[in-house]
């Protein structure tokens, strides 16, 4: 149909012969159409219009797409809109780029900031000393060697970001040495065990109350963190540094705890539920226990389970506190280390050191007191002692030497010195009473005093 206008004369031509054959059988026929070529028969040549209109599957519409003379095409959207669509392609595909570029550095600083964290705990051999980068540190053997994954390496950056008064700072882990070595910061003034041998004697009760105090802080900050637990609490490791706050250590090394191996004496402060069930890791309820454990310890000023008064063997005591204790070695037996820190939250102090300060403040005030007191007294007897140089000496010397000044000696030509003498001054005492004596040597002297007032004289 696009070229209906060149085919006009073969159309015509068409016409014209159909016109002609008209005249002619079949198309024109009487009775001179019979016989079999002249019988009806039906021979379909296509069953659809997609056989007919093979080339294209459908027949061509009553009106050309870009209409008859070929100018109603539509509009081509790539050509009619190309900038916009190169525009939205570059976008995108910047988008894309930018996308995997900011996930690849995501990646690659999110890798570099676990590798300088990993370097943080990660202690060199060579380069371990008592002072560990001017701190102070002291260092814990372990026997066993596990193959180091990547939970321990995220588990030993969250050890290094605690951060409490009650816990003990964990430095690091030194593991290319012969052994592998645990790091944690020095306590200058050792373990509980250390402050009850060395002040036992001046413990009072509220110094012991603070001490337990410092520890269930520190146990109730395990709980809530994500170790959990402890499982291994001991008054060996709970530390007490230069402020006299207590400091737990050794916590979070379940892994590399179950190497190790503890004696029985180790294992005084372990629930016995977990000795019989081999359950080194702990728990909560766990730490409760060995807290009990410790605060005995503390009240009674003496070792766990007091071994050095016991005639028994270590070995036999162990057991018989282990049979002992078998009744009451239930999970849900133990009071939570919430309960105990809701409980021990009423003191006005806070720790050790406040409690010192408190009562230095008050020793203060009384001093003051004590000293304003002390000085009345002093101007008072001060005034006494005036009086008496002066009655010794004369005025101006009295007043150099309260001066520190030195006194020139003064010489005269000539001078008169009296001498007197009391006349049986033994047989009066002896007759008079003490009183009597007194007040007759006190009436002479200060007849003394006024002649001596009146003339140019020294006493």
């Amino acid at each position: 149909h696009r070229g209906a206008a060149g085919n006009k004369e073969k159309y015509n031509q068409f016409g014209e012969e159909v016109i002609k054959r008209m005249k002619d059988p079949p198309f024109s026929c009487t009775n001179q159409c019979s016989g079999k070529e002249y019988q009806k028969t039906f021979t379909p040549l296509y069953k659809n219009e997609t056989a007919l209109w093979w080339g294209r599957g459908m027949r061509p519409p009553a009106v050309p797409e870009c209409g008859f003379k070929g100018l109603q095409c539509p509009a081509d959207f790539f050509k009619e809109y190309k900038g916009w669509v190169i525009a939205a392609g570059v976008i995108f595909s910047a988008s894309i780029i930018g996308t995997i570029v900011g996930i690849v550095y995501f990646i690659r600083v999110k890798k570099r900031e676990e590798e300088r964290l990993n370097k943080m705990w990660q202690i060199p051999f060579t380069s371990l000393e008592a002072m560990e980068k001017g701190e102070t540190v002291v260092a814990h053997k372990h026997e066993c060697r596990l193959r180091i994954e990547p939970k321990d390496k995220q588990h030993w950056r969250v050890l290094r970001e605690f951060d409490n008064e009650n816990i003990n700072r964990f430095i690091g882990l030194c593991l290319d040495g012969p052994q592998m070595l645990s790091l944690w910061k020095y306590c200058s003034r050792g373990s509980i065990d250390d402050v009850i041998e060395k002040n036992s004697s001046k413990m009072d009760g509220f110094f012991v109350y603070l001490l337990l105090k410092d520890i269930v802080h520190g146990i109730a900050f395990l709980h809530r963190s994500v170790i959990q637990c402890h499982g291994f609490l001991t008054s060996k490791n709970c530390l007490v540094d230069e402020r006299w706050l207590v400091k737990i250590s050794d916590y979070g090394l379940d892994r590399w705890r179950l190497g190790d191996k503890p004696t029985q004496k180790d294992l005084l402060w372990s629930a016995p539920e977990h000795i019989r069930n081999g359950n080194i890791a702990g728990s909560q309820e766990g730490d409760i226990y060995s807290f009990g454990i410790i605060s005995a310890q503390l009240v009674t000023k003496s070792k766990a389970w007091d071994l050095d008064n016991r005639k028994e063997d270590p070995e036999v005591a162990f057991g018989s506190r282990l049979l002992d204790r078998t009744s009451f070695g239930k999970a849900n037996y133990y009071p939570s280390s919430e309960i105990n820190y809701r409980g021990m939250r009423t003191t006005k102090c806070s720790n050790l050191m406040d409690y010192v300060f408190s009562m230095m403040e008050k020793y203060a005030a009384s001093l003051e007191e004590e000293v304003e007191q002390r000085t009345k007294e002093l101007v008072v007897e001060k005034k006494k002692s005036d009086i008496l140089l002066h009655r010794m000496l004369p005025k101006q010397v009295a007043e150099k030497l309260k001066l520190g000044q030195s006194v020139e000696p003064e010489s005269f030509e000539s001078v008169t010195v009296f001498f007197s003498d009391v006349v049986s001054f033994t047989t009066i005492a002896a007759r008079g009473s003490p009183l009597q004596v007194v007040n007759l040597l006190n009436n002479l002297y200060m007849t003394f005093d006024s002649i001596i007032d009146a003339h140019d004289v020294y006493k």
